[in-house]
């Protein structure tokens, strides 16, 4: 579809739903707290977003104990809130308006009394929640189509944590906080099944280092892993390290094993787990290489000591919050903050050499010895 086409077909949308939002004679609906009784929360972003927006539902069950709770989610991502137990229901969501009559008409059918939209990334959803007849409808003020919202939230001008902002959002219904941790819940099915999976592999349980060089988008790939892992497996013979991605990744992991040789103590384990036993995997690592991606907010959710690989995005927005247990890595370029999906010249990730993570590992495993020692 080219970009002409999307515009035209975004100002028509635009213009048709100006008029309906015109004649619409219905009075937007006053916010009361008392009325609420279903909630429906939307978050169809990617798997980092949508973890994002964990503590935001955390903090609506808090405040609303005895609502029905419902989440809106991409149905590839909707796997990072399986178990979670402040939803009552996940209601799942193609993306690019797929299936969207029957979406509205599902929502229509749940009788939601109010709909909060806990990101402005997709401009399809404030008008899906507008045709199921949601009468509050809470969004951010620089959504595409925030004239069919009741409440608007206008994110601060200096960078704020996407956690706040989003939190921050849903109190336009009365909300009180319940702290910025993000929630990732794994069943003992899936701690199991990498329990089983270690032990096949004679691998300790505290001895593991995972590996995520990958990204969304290649912008944000680290283009020297092979250099790193062949230094740590040496200098940590006693640890393994599992290089973790999904089947994208998979054909680059095959060819850097082959070149790397038979390290006894490196696995490359891109496209064998499903996402949540990846997660399952990553809670056993003593600590997680990570670029800025989904696994890093994975990591961070299950506190697991990270080490973030940041290159383009400005990590005040997404990075972790406590800096105390987490380390970022990250060189100074005059070209971030940068939202260039591919780029040629690369200098924010490869500008991270192995020098830094090597030391940066350094400095945890030096850190859980040290405790270990203290314990015993």
């Amino acid at each position: 579809m080219s970009k002409k086409f999307k515009k035209h077909k975004y100002l028509f949308l635009r213009t048709l739903f100006k008029l309906l939002d015109m004649f619409d004679l219905a009075a937007k609906k006053a916010f009361d707290k008392s009325s609420i009784q279903r909630i429906l929360l939307v978050s169809t972003t990617a798997i980092g977003d949508t973890l994002l927006s964990t503590p935001a539902v955390r903090a609506v069950r808090k405040s609303y104990p005895e609502a029905y709770i419902a989440v809106l989610a991409h149905e590839k991502r909707k796997e990072v809130l399986d178990a979670n137990p402040y939803i009552d229901e996940l209601i799942t969501y193609r993306g690019k308006y797929k299936n969207s009559i029957g979406l509205i008409k599902k929502l229509r059918a749940g009788k939601f009394d109010v709909g909060v939209v806990l990101h402005g990334n997709d401009p399809d959803i404030v008008p899906m929640l507008y045709l199921a007849g949601i009468p509050v409808r809470v969004g951010w003020g620089e959504s595409r189509f925030s004239f069919l919202l009741t409440h608007t939230y206008y994110r601060p001008t200096e960078p704020a944590h996407l956690i706040r902002i989003r939190l921050n959002t849903a109190k336009a219904i009365g909300i009180s906080d319940a702290g910025d941790k993000m929630d990732l819940f794994l069943s003992d099915k899936e701690k199991n099944f990498i329990a089983e999976y270690l032990r096949a592999k004679n691998v300790v349980e505290k001895k593991i280092i995972g590996i995520h060089p990958f990204g969304s988008h290649g912008s944000k790939q680290w283009p020297h892993l092979g250099e790193f892992l062949e230094r740590a497996a040496r200098e940590y013979p006693d640890h393994a390290f599992f290089v973790v991605g999904g089947d994208k990744e998979k054909p680059f992991a095959e060819e850097l094993c082959r070149k790397l040789g038979d390290e006894k103590n490196l696995f490359f384990v891109t496209g064998e787990f499903t996402l949540r036993q990846s997660a399952a995997l990553i809670q056993r690592c003593s600590c997680f290489i990570t670029t800025d991606s989904g696994p890093m907010q994975m990591s961070l959710a299950l506190d697991v000591p990270t080490i973030v690989l940041a290159g383009p995005t400005d990590m005040r927005r997404t990075g972790p919050l406590d800096r105390d247990r987490h380390i970022v890595v990250q060189k100074e370029v005059p070209c971030r903050p940068c939202d260039m999906k591919e780029c040629d010249d690369m200098r924010c990730m490869a500008s991270i050499g192995v020098d830094d993570v090597i030391v940066a590992t350094r400095t945890f495993l030096n850190a859980q010895l040290q405790r270990h020692v203290r314990d015993t």
